[in-house]
């Protein structure tokens, strides 16, 4: 089959502080990437090193991550020029409501991956027949893959929604990949960045997303009157206003502590992440959390219309990956509880840990106490040794460390002290060899300090320093 190259019409922006545009050939933006001025090499480097250093030093995660992250996001906006993949819009103003014509184009991106995977990524996304461009981001840690789509049924964001989502299944389902939700719009700005080993093919197929679009929304049918048991029995599950009070505050505490959702770092992940942790609320108390979040959370906010989207795409996701619920009951009193059952150390601990086991088992009659006692001391020392090593993903995007805050209450007299003596002995064991162990670099490092302070105090005497 005879192939054509496409001239595909897109805009082009100095940075995405202005709005202005101008119409420019996608062919331009692809020599200006692969070879780019060498201002544009220098600060796409600068991005990437910043980017390195700030996962060097906090991990990738935690509040110092987050502001790291505000701090290159705010360079690539002051310094970086972008493209609108979408096409060209009215008054040359980058404006979702003004879209003029489209490209037949559509981005998808991918972040979070490391700068090798990120290189083979791009490879692999290229091979697709109607892929027309694909290069790495100016992190390095993503991929930009443009799409050719055809000319949308009609002209308007709401119909670039659609056709994003049908992009977004489809990439799912190809290549088991979720890519960022931020580039579901038309005017979407998509930063440029040195790579001289992008991919460009001007003679794309185009891609079939037709199996992919997602329905129509459709409001369901009110029914007139409902019958009257039902509805009281509906009324009776409804919570209190004080219950409800609670709920709300339960889930804005704990999504308050989730990742922040800043555009350009895959910010998309961190609202569907806050989305699931809110599907099991009501819809008034969803939004309540979910807007609090959105507005104190989010760089910059996304639309009530794109928080809507997250919300149903969440809602179609299997239940197993859905987080608890909030609507949890009030804690009971302590003293009306029921005397647990005793502790059944074959039923409890996992049959692939039979030393744990015996251990428990064994210290239980060494120190002539129930094992509920060892049994949660091991597992507390365990978590204390994993502190640094390991990280739980309670769902995709949301990590925390596998500390864990365990509680034994007994009364007096019932051997508590010998229990946490026996059991933290070798944490304490191993905390004196290390202060041991470093004490030699600790007094080294004194010492360095203490002449650092000594020449300090001979240049504000004005003696000369031996060096």
């Amino acid at each position: 089959m005879n192939t054509v190259a496409i001239d595909f019409q897109i805009s082009t922006g100095q940075r995405v502080t202005s709005s202005a545009l101008s119409p420019r050939s996608l062919a331009d933006v692809v020599e200006i990437i692969r070879n780019p001025p060498r201002w544009l090499r220098a600060d796409s480097q600068h991005v990437a090193e910043m980017y390195a250093q700030a996962l060097r030093e906090t991990g990738g995660q935690g509040a110092a991550w987050q502001q790291s992250k505000r701090g290159i996001q705010d360079f690539k906006r002051k310094a970086l020029p972008y493209f609108c993949p979408g096409g060209t819009f009215a008054n040359n103003e980058r404006d979702k409501d003004g879209w003029l014509e489209a490209s037949g184009l559509i981005s998808a991106d991918v972040d979070g991956v490391s700068p090798e995977e990120a290189v083979a990524l791009r490879d692999t996304l290229a091979q697709h027949p109607a892929c027309v461009l694909a290069f790495l981001s100016p992190s390095r840690h993503g991929v930009k893959a443009l799409y050719h789509i055809g000319q949308p049924e009609r002209l308007s964001n709401e119909e670039h929604h659609r056709l994003w989502h049908a992009l977004a299944d489809w990439m799912r389902q190809e290549y088991g990949l979720t890519i960022d939700l931020a580039a579901k719009d038309c005017s979407r700005a998509c930063y440029l960045a040195a790579d001289e080993g992008a991919h460009f093919n001007p003679e794309a197929e185009v891609l079939d997303l037709s199996a992919h679009m997602p329905e129509e929304p459709q409001e369901a049918p009110i029914p007139a009157h409902e019958p009257k048991a039902a509805q009281e029995q509906a009324e009776r599950l409804e919570p209190t206003e004080e219950e409800r009070e609670g709920i709300v505050a339960r889930a804005l505490a704990y999504v308050m502590a989730m990742p922040e959702s800043i555009e350009g770092t895959n910010g998309s992940a961190a609202l569907l992440a806050v989305c699931r942790a809110l599907v099991s609320l009501d819809d008034a108390s969803r939004w309540e959390v979910l807007t609090r979040w959105n507005d104190e959370r989010a760089s910059p906010p996304w639309s009530r219309e794109e928080l809507e989207r997250a919300v149903a795409n969440v809602a179609q996701e299997p239940n197993e990956k859905t987080p608890p619920c909030f609507d949890w009951p009030e804690p009971p009193s302590l003293r009306a509880l029921a005397k647990p059952p005793p502790f059944d150390v074959e039923t409890m601990i996992p049959s692939n840990l039979p030393w744990l086991r015996s251990y428990i088992a064994e210290s239980a009659q060494s120190l002539s106490v129930s094992p509920d006692w060892p049994a949660l001391l091991s597992v507390t020392v365990a978590s204390m040794a994993a502190l640094g090593a390991v990280e739980v993903e309670i769902f995709p995007g949301y990590r925390e460390p596998p500390c864990l805050f365990l509680v034994g209450l007994a009364e007096p007299s019932q051997r508590k002290s010998a229990v946490f003596g026996e059991f933290l002995r070798p944490m304490h064991r191993w905390d004196d060899e290390r202060q041991k162990a470093l004490l030699p670099v600790r007094e080294r490092h004194l010492g360095m300090i203490r002449k650092l302070q000594n020449d300090l105090k001979k240049l504000e005497d004005g003696k000369g320093v031996q060096s």
